[in-house]
């Protein structure tokens, strides 16, 4: 290249650079959004430094153009348990243009589009966690937009009244699993409260415990109260375990944050341990149908008993009748029994020397059980008018009348060395 065309392309170059900073609308459209990295906020405001938490545009260097799709941002995140709201300037084609807040999940939690009139603040939005992002359509172009400013939101105070005692400080958070699981504390005063927040994962029956049977105590009389996260109370109990100790049991239909608070029937104080647990899922209750006993021409006492109750207690009858499928049946008993326990009933009305066949049934909250099928056969009547007629030096004639039942008999001689016999 010649020198004169380097000086040409120079001047050129000069006269575009200086013209450009003396005219601003001639500028150069950004291709993608400016900030986004991401990070850990505090609660409270949090200010961004250039270029801000994120913007694009005017309000940051250059205008944006159509047809863009910001890449979005990484994750914002404050304290959990916050909620968030962000301070912004913008100025987009309303309507067609968005500044878009998405939760840390990538939900999007608000769009946002028209001209802010300068920094506003939006929300607030449910998430401790946000991602922005950007879109515009391919016509007409604003100066933009950029958020200066993430407040985090500390969640107010939620009061609570538990038999007459308030608080609204959490000891600890409590989450239950299906096994048993304790936490231990004192009330110092007959006023005095605890509470725990329980975070809840699944739903079903969960159970709070200061009973001993489940690993809980309670050295005064105790009050309990559940709540949910708005502070409803949900349930309470003053003496659930047969004694001075508290039990709460609830089916829960929802997952979230609830709350469980201690306090004393009266001005009543002292040290406890809190059992808990998510209540493990009711399974078929497991039956088992053992000898019947007792048995008369009429009547036998049928057993059986209780292998595992399943996780929940559970109701028993017999069946019986002259095959499988039975045909008579005691009443069922209510849901009462539990692992280990028998049970018996007295079938009677039977009909002599017949056999029979029974089975146990169980029953709780998740359906039915059944034990195998066992037989056992009545007693007929002994015989009767029994005689003995000799008729040579080696026959006698046997003659009886049969019991009632009664289809095979079975003789012995006195004479312990001559052959029984069977008729």
């Amino acid at each position: 290249m010649s020198l004169s065309n380097k000086n040409t392309i120079f001047i050129f170059l000069s006269l575009f650079f200086i013209f450009g900073f003396l005219n601003p609308e001639i500028v150069f459209a950004e291709s993608t959004c400016h900030g986004g990295a991401g990070g850990t906020l505090s609660t409270g405001i949090n200010s961004g430094t250039y270029p801000e938490y994120y913007g694009i545009g005017k309000l940051v260097d250059d205008t944006y153009p159509n047809s863009l799709t910001c890449t979005i941002s990484k994750t914002y995140t404050c304290p959990s348990g916050n909620t968030t709201k962000i301070y912004i300037n913008y100025d987009t084609e309303s309507g067609y243009d968005f500044v878009k807040i998405y939760n840390g999940a990538g939900s999007l939690l608000e769009n946002i589009s028209g001209n802010s009139g300068g920094y506003v603040w939006k929300g607030p939005y449910s998430s401790n966690t946000l991602k922005f992002g950007f879109t515009s359509d391919s016509s007409v172009t604003k100066t933009g937009f950029d958020i200066w400013k993430i407040e985090c939101i500390a969640a107010a105070g939620l009061t609570t009244s538990c038999n007459g005692r308030s608080t609204s400080a959490d000891t600890a958070t409590l989450s239950p699993s299906t096994s048993w699981q304790t936490v231990s504390g004192s009330l110092s005063s007959g006023t005095d409260t605890k509470r725990y927040k329980v975070s809840v994962s699944a739903t079903g029956n969960h159970e709070f415990s200061l009973c001993s049977a489940d690993g809980g105590s309670a050295g005064y009389d105790s009050y309990l109260c559940l709540f949910n996260s708005a502070g409803t109370q949900l349930a309470s109990d003053d003496d659930g375990c047969g004694t001075t100790a508290s039990k709460i049991t609830y089916n829960f239909t929802s997952t979230g944050t609830y709350y469980i608070q201690i306090s004393g029937y009266g001005t009543a104080y002292g040290s406890y341990t809190l059992a808990y647990r998510r209540t493990p899922p009711v399974s078929l209750p497991t039956m088992v149908t053992d000898p019947a006993d007792t048995i008369t021409g009429t009547s036998a006492q049928l057993w059986g008993h209780i292998s595992n109750d399943g996780g929940a207690p559970t109701g028993a009858r017999f069946v019986w009748g002259d095959t499988t499928s039975y045909g008579s049946a005691s009443g069922w008993t209510a849901d009462s029994y539990y692992t280990g326990q028998y049970f018996v009933v007295t079938a009677s009305d039977l009909t002599k020397g017949k056999t029979y066949h029974f089975r146990i049934e169980g029953h709780n909250s998740a359906g039915y059980g059944y034990g195998g099928d066992a037989v056992f056969t009545t007693k007929p009547d002994a015989p009767s008018s029994f005689t003995a007629t000799a008729v040579s030096s080696s026959q006698i004639n046997l003659s009886w009348s049969k019991g009632s039942g009664a289809y095979l008999y079975h003789g012995q001689k006195k004479n312990w060395f001559l052959p029984h016999f069977t008729l």
